[in-house]
């Protein structure tokens, strides 16, 4: 039988990064970070573990120019195909649950990222590695 989790939305409103070459964390504290790239650098973030069993997390792409590359790689993945975002294009986005990888339903351990969703409202295509 098919598991479910319930969807959890952080209390916080949305914030607004803008990153570098430098790796960077993106907050939990919040459902949606909006990440804006810098001219034609490469640019890395992690997401770190959530917080509660169901968490979502919209990573979307503010602003980035052609030559901007955004990658996020989920510090905690429920697998190892699904742990880094490449993101190219402004307006893609991923979204992503917390969820609970033990099929005893135990919430202490075991628990990751999943990428449930990608998109764009721009023609573009995202490429989850």
């Amino acid at each position: 039988m098919a598991r479910f989790f319930l969807p959890l939305i952080p209390d916080g409103g949305p914030d607004s990064v803008t990153l570098t070459d430098t790796t960077q964390e993106l907050s939990v504290e919040t459902y949606l970070t909006r990440i804006n790239g810098t001219d034609g650098v490469a640019c890395v973030a992690t997401l770190p573990a959530g917080t509660k069993i169901g968490q979502l997390k919209k990573v979307a792409v503010a602003d980035a120019d052609s030559a901007t590359s955004i990658r996020v790689t989920l510090t905690n993945h429920f697998s190892d195909s699904t742990d880094i975002l490449d993101l190219d294009a402004t307006g893609e986005f991923a979204v992503c649950q917390w969820q609970d990888g033990n099929s005893d339903d135990s919430n202490s351990s075991g628990a990751g990222w999943r990428v449930i969703e990608t998109g764009s409202d721009a023609p573009a295509t995202i490429q989850v590695v």
